[in-house]
C-alpha cells in the first residue's frame, strides 16, 4: 500500500485501495488450512490483495495465505519461511480464525529478507493462526517451516567471575588479561576497576565468538563514561581524583545465537596530556573569552579535548581571512564562527581554514581550535599563520551561463569552443552533455594559473557525488595540475550512451593565487542520439534510497501488441514495482512517500495500474545493477514491460492508434525507511 506524505484527493485514495490490494487467495483467515509441525510449500504468484488480518506493527503485507497450526510441542516453537523465493512477512495469532489475537509479527529476522519468529512457553494443543505474505508486491514460491526450538545458549557454562550479573555486584578486577569468559542476553557481566586521576583505561577485546559489546559507566551506572563499542573501549580520567569504572560486557540483542565467549586485555596508562603546560595565550577556553589576534605567525600553542582554544580577529569588508596550520603534533581542527558562535562561517578544517567577508561591513570572526576527540591522544601542540588579503573576485562579472552552480543546474553544451567564462571559490560552474557508447570526449579548460588555479572534474550525471570536487573519488576523469590549463580525456566503455557533467572550480586550498579566474572551455566528442521515444515529465524524479533517480525510457515498435516497451534503471536493488498509465500529466506531481505521482488524478483524469491479469501484469524487480527485470514474461526482453493493447484496471478498453497516454513506474524503496516507496520519471507517448 502506498503511504503518502500529503493528503490525497478522495479519487486517488480509492484508486490506490482497489485492484492489487484486494485479497483474492485460495486460503483465507475464515477457513485456514490445518497443519502441524513440518515444512509446507505454498505459491502466491497468482494471488493479489492486501492483508485480511494485521498485527499492530505489521506493514504492507500482501498476497497472504493462512494456516491454523495445532502444536504437539510443549516448549518453544520456531516458525520461519527459510527456503522461500521472495521477501516474506509472518503474522502469528492466538486462535483458529479471523477473530484470532495477534501475538507477534516479523519481516526480516530470518536469512536476508525472510522471516522468523520464536514462540516461547507453548503447550501441546495450543492453536495459532499463521499468516504468511509478501512485503509490498512480493510474491513467489514459499516454504513455511514449523519445528521445536532449542535455545543454543541454554546450558552455557558460567565463567569464573559469576555471579556478576548486575551493576550492584560487579567483579573487582585489575589491569591484565582475562580469558574464558561467557555472556548471554539474559546474563550480562559487570566488572569494576579503579582508575587513578590522569590515567587512561583501555579495554582491548582479544577474542569474541559472536558479538559481545562493552560500555563504561561510573559507580552505580548512573553516568555513561564511554558508549557501547564492539571491540573494546577507552576512557581518560580527567576528574582530578581516582574513579571507580564499571565495565558492562553485554550480548548484542540482534545476534544469533544470543550468547558469546569472549576475552579481553585491560590496561591503565598515564595520560600524556595530563601534565601538558598551558600555552601563553590561556585562558581562552570559551567563545566568551577569545584572545584577540592580528595577522601573523603563532607558535607553541596547545589544545586538549577538555580545553579548546578560542581566538578573535576583525576582517574588513571584501577581505579573505586565511588560517594556515604550520605544525600539528596530533589532530587540531579549526572552525570559524561569528561573534557569540551562533553562526558557523566556515566548517571544520583539518589543516586550516578560510572565509571571505562579503557582508559589506567589518566582521569579527571567532576561530575555534579544538582537539579531535577520536584521536589516540587527546591533546595537540600546534602552530599557525593568520593572513588577510583583499578578495579580487568581489567585483568580478559572471558569465552568461549562470546560474549553473551545481549538477542539478548544469548548463547543456554541445561540441565547441566557449570563451570568456568565469569561476570562483564560491561560484563553481557545471556543464552537461552526453558521450556516445564507445566514444571518447576531450575537454580543455584554458586559463592562467597565476591568477587563480582552476580544476576540472567529469562526473556521471547520476553520480550522487557529482559536483563535490575532490571530496570523493568516483569521478570519470579529472584535471588537477598546478600549472596552466586542464585537459580531460574519457572514453565511454559502455554499450550505451552516458550523460555526464563537467565541474569547473577554483582550488579552495590554494592560498598563493586568487579566488577566481576567467577561462575558455573546449569540448570535442560529445553528443548522442535520442535514447527514448516519447516526451519525459517530472524528469528527473526525486532520488531514491540509492541516491539516484529511477529513470524510465520507452521504445516504440518493440513491445507486445501495442508496440511500446518501457524499461527502468537506477532503481533500488531487490525491490519490486509495476508500471502505471494515465490520461493526464501533473508536473511536479503529488508527493507520495519518497517520490511524486505525476499522473493527473483530478479534472476528469484517470489512471490505472498494470499489476494483475495475464498480459496486463508488469510486476518486476530491480536486479543488483538497479535495472528493472520483468518477473512474469510480459516483456520482449528480460527487463521492462511490453504494453498489451488492453488498458489497465480501472480504465478498461484498449490503446488505439493516434492516442496519447502517459506512463510512470511505482516501486518500493524500503532502504530509506520501512514501507517507503518512490516513482520513476514520467513519459508521454503517442501511439502510431
Amino acid at each position: 500500500m502506498l503511504k503518502t506524505q500529503t493528503t490525497l484527493v478522495p479519487g486517488l485514495l480509492l484508486a490506490l485501495a482497489g485492484g492489487a490490494f484486494a485479497q483474492n487467495g485460495t486460503d483465507t483467515c475464515t477457513t485456514p488450512t490445518p497443519i502441524g509441525e513440518g515444512s509446507f510449500a505454498f505459491d502466491t504468484t497468482t494471488m493479489v490483495g492486501s492483508s485480511e488480518m494485521v498485527c499492530t506493527s505489521a506493514y504492507d503485507m500482501n498476497q497472504d495465505m493462512f494456516w491454523v497450526y495445532t502444536s504437539t510441542i510443549t516448549g518453544d516453537v520456531q516458525i520461519d519461511t527459510e527456503g522461500s523465493s521472495f521477501d516474506t512477512q509472518l503474522g502469528i495469532f492466538s486462535g483458529t480464525d479471523c477473530t484470532a489475537t495477534c501475538i507477534v509479527d516479523d519481516d526480516d529476522s530470518g536469512t536476508g529478507l525472510l522471516s522468523r519468529v520464536i514462540l516461547t512457553g507453548v503447550t501441546a494443543g495450543d492453536t495459532f493462526v499463521i499468516q504468511s505474505g509478501g512485503f509490498g508486491v512480493g510474491a513467489g514460491l514459499g516454504i513455511l517451516n514449523i519445528a521445536a526450538y532449542v535455545d543454543p545458549c541454554i546450558g552455557t557454562p558460567a565463567d569464573a567471575f559469576e555471579d556478576n550479573d548486575t551493576c550492584a555486584s560487579p567483579a573487582v578486577i585489575t589491569a591484565g588479561s582475562y580469558t574464558s569468559l561467557t555472556v548471554t542476553l539474559s546474563d550480562p557481566d559487570y566488572y569494576s576497576i579503579d582508575v587513578p586521576a590522569g590515567d587512561i583505561l583501555t579495554l582491548t577485546e582479544t577474542f569474541d565468538s559472536n558479538d559481545c559489546d562493552y560500555t563504561f559507566y561510573d559507580l552505580g551506572c548512573g553516568i555513561e563514561l564511554a558508549p557501547a563499542a564492539l571491540t573494546g573501549n577507552t576512557w581518560t580520567n580527567n576528574t582530578g581524583s581516582t574513579q571507580t569504572v564499571i565495565i558492562y560486557a553485554h550480548q548484542w540483542s540482534g545476534a544469533d545465537p544470543l550468547c558469546s565467549d569472549y576475552e579481553f586485555d585491560l590496561t591503565i596508562t598515564a595520560d600524556p596530556c595530563a601534565s601538558v603546560t598551558p600555552d601563553a595565550l590561556e585562558d581562552n577556553d570559551t567563545c566568551a573569552t577569545p584572545v584577540v589576534l592580528a595577522t601573523g605567525s603563532y607558535i607553541g600553542l596547545n589544545v586538549q579535548d577538555a580545553d579548546p582554544d578560542y581566538y578573535s580577529i576583525d576582517v574588513p569588508a571584501g577581505d579573505i581571512l586565511t588560517l594556515t596550520e604550520t605544525f600539528d603534533s596530533n589532530d587540531t581542527d579549526y572552525i570559524f564562527y561569528d561573534v557569540g558562535c551562533g553562526i558557523e562561517l566556515a566548517p571544520l578544517g583539518l589543516d586550516g581554514n578560510t572565509w571571505t567577508n562579503s557582508t559589506g561591513s567589518m566582521q569579527t570572526v571567532i576561530i575555534y581550535a579544538h582537539q579531535w576527540n577520536g584521536a589516540a591522544l587527546l591533546c595537540s601542540d600546534y602552530d599557525f599563520d593568520l593572513s588577510l588579503m583583499p578578495d579580487p573576485c568581489q567585483s568580478a562579472t559572471d558569465d552568461s551561463f549562470e546560474d549553473n552552480d551545481d549538477c542539478a543546474t548544469a548548463t547543456p553544451l554541445a561540441d565547441g569552443l566557449y570563451t570568456g567564462l568565469f569561476s570562483s571559490r564560491t561560484d563553481k560552474d557545471h556543464y552537461s552533455f552526453c558521450v556516445p557508447a564507445g566514444s571518447t570526449v576531450t575537454i580543455d579548460v584554458l586559463f592562467n594559473s597565476a591568477v587563480g588555479d582552476l580544476d576540472a572534474f567529469l562526473w556521471e550525471a547520476v553520480d550522487p557525488n557529482c559536483g563535490s570536487g575532490m571530496a570523493f573519488s568516483t569521478e570519470l576523469a579529472l584535471g588537477f595540475s598546478l600549472t596552466d590549463n586542464e585537459n580531460l580525456v574519457w572514453t565511454n566503455p559502455l554499450s550505451s550512451d552516458v550523460d555526464v557533467v563537467l565541474e569547473v572550480n577554483t582550488w579552495d586550498s590554494d592560498s598563493n593565487t586568487g579566488n577566481c579566474n576567467d577561462y575558455d572551455l573546449q569540448i570535442i566528442g560529445s553528443g548522442c542520439a535520442p535514447t527514448s521515444d516519447g516526451t519525459p515529465f517530472c524528469d528527473p524524479m526525486d532520488v531514491n534510497s540509492t541516491g539516484l533517480s529511477t529513470t524510465m525510457v520507452g521504445f516504440l515498435g518493440t513491445g507486445v501488441e501495442s508496440g511500446l516497451r518501457l524499461e527502468a534503471s537506477n532503481g533500488v536493488p531487490g525491490e519490486f514495482g509495476y508500471f502505471l498509465i494515465g490520461t493526464g500529466v501533473n508536473d511536479p506531481g503529488i508527493v507520495i512517500s519518497d517520490g511524486r505521482l505525476c499522473l493527473a488524478v483530478t479534472g476528469g483524469n484517470q489512471f490505472g495500474r498494470y499489476n494483475f491479469g495475464t498480459t496486463t501484469n508488469s510486476i518486476g524487480q530491480f536486479d543488483a545493477a538497479g535495472d528493472f527485470q520483468n518477473l512474469l514474461g510480459t516483456a520482449t526482453s528480460n527487463g521492462g514491460y511490453g504494453y498489451d493493447v488492453a488498458l489497465a484496471n480501472p480504465l478498461g478498453g484498449m490503446i488505439m492508434s493516434g492516442e496519447t497516454w502517459n506512463f510512470q513506474l511505482w516501486h518500493r524503496d524500503t532502504p530509506s525507511g520501512v514501507g517507503r516507496s518512490n516513482f520513476s520519471n514520467g513519459l508521454t507517448v503517442m501511439f502510431p
